[in-house]
């Protein structure tokens, strides 16, 4: 685990601490107990170690003490979940990691709506033709996930690694919630393929022209975020590959949708933030869906309108559309 309780040898509870925070010096100066507060779990710190042939290395962690039992139902006995569920998921040096067999972005046209086509690799996998079982849509993950976690917010998720075409891709570095719209700017603009992957949460407003090539777009509703060192008002616009995926879109408009993408931004936007040209525009980033599965309602409380003290800031910036009750 990344994280523990630290609990002085009195009992007292000192705080959340990470295992990097821990050292050889320090490693014995608290007890270690599972996050989970009505669960007895203990835990000790593992030093970082290199594997193969010393090019790599694991990070510390926290190892269950072998004496020593979480709770049942306890959401952080991760070692349990993947007993359980072992056709999807595995345990690998402290981490729970989640096979997962959807688009992560692999769609080079998630990066550039222009051009694109599926390598061999990404073919074979989008077919399930891996030799392993795997989630196979973002729909599929999302029940997953809240039926043994609870919510797609539980903290216990800091632990979890989609595993995707022999790459790893940690929950909480590639899950964008409303509130963190920065990474969807970041991603954008990422120079490592890995980075520019991502789970956003979004809420499709109203249909705007197609595209060049014919493609139905949707505007999403803004978050404020930081791009290029500069405040925006940054919009995702959702971008169907074909009618089935638009129509999804339609059926839920102003609902919830998370999506797995790689966020492209054309360089005449990038160019043109923190310009005079750019006061009371959306800075919009084009996700685009290629595939079903790479897309899935939820519930609406995952999405977070912005904050009325940010809003008072961005006097130049046009209030955001009103939301309208959804149609039963």
């Amino acid at each position: 685990m990344k994280k523990v309780r630290a609990l002085d040898f009195d009992g007292e509870y000192l705080g959340v601490i990470s295992s990097k925070e821990v050292s050889e010096e320090t490693r014995y100066a608290k007890q270690y107990c599972c996050l989970d507060p009505e669960c007895g779990a203990k835990f000790h710190w593992k030093k970082s170690y290199k594997r193969d042939e010393n090019t790599r290395e694991v990070d510390p962690t926290f190892a269950r003490n072998p004496s020593s039992e979480h709770r049942e139902g306890c959401a952080y006995d991760y070692e349990a979940i993947a007993s359980y569920r072992s056709d999807v998921s595995f345990m690998k040096e402290g981490k729970y990691f989640l096979r997962i067999n959807f688009p992560m972005g692999s769609h080079f046209t998630d990066k550039n709506p222009r051009h694109g086509r599926f390598t061999r690799i990404q073919r074979e996998a989008a077919i399930g033709n891996t030799g392993k079982k795997s989630v196979g849509s973002l729909e599929v993950m999302v029940k997953f996930l809240e039926g043994q976690f609870g919510s797609l917010e539980h903290p216990a998720l800091d632990n979890l690694y989609l595993d995707y075409q022999g790459r790893s891709y940690p929950w909480s570095e590639v899950i964008t919630e409303p509130d963190n719209y920065k990474r969807i700017y970041d991603a954008a603009t990422a120079i490592d393929e890995k980075e520019s992957s991502i789970l956003a949460v979004v809420s499709p407003i109203y249909a705007i022209d197609r595209n060049r090539a014919g493609k139905a777009r949707f505007q999403c509703a803004y978050q404020f975020a930081t791009a290029a060192g500069h405040r925006v008002r940054l919009a995702p616009v959702l971008v169907a590959e074909n009618d089935e995926i638009a129509a999804k879109i339609r059926s839920n408009m102003r609902g919830t949708f998370l999506v797995s993408a790689r966020p492209f931004v054309p360089d005449f936007i990038q160019n043109r933030i923190g310009t005079p040209d750019n006061k009371g525009r959306n800075t919009q980033a084009y996700l685009h869906i290629i595939d079903q599965k790479q897309i899935t309602p939820i519930d609406d409380s995952y999405w977070k309108e912005p904050k009325p003290a940010q809003m008072t800031l961005d006097l130049d910036f046009p209030a955001q559309p009103a939301s309208k009750p959804k149609m039963k």
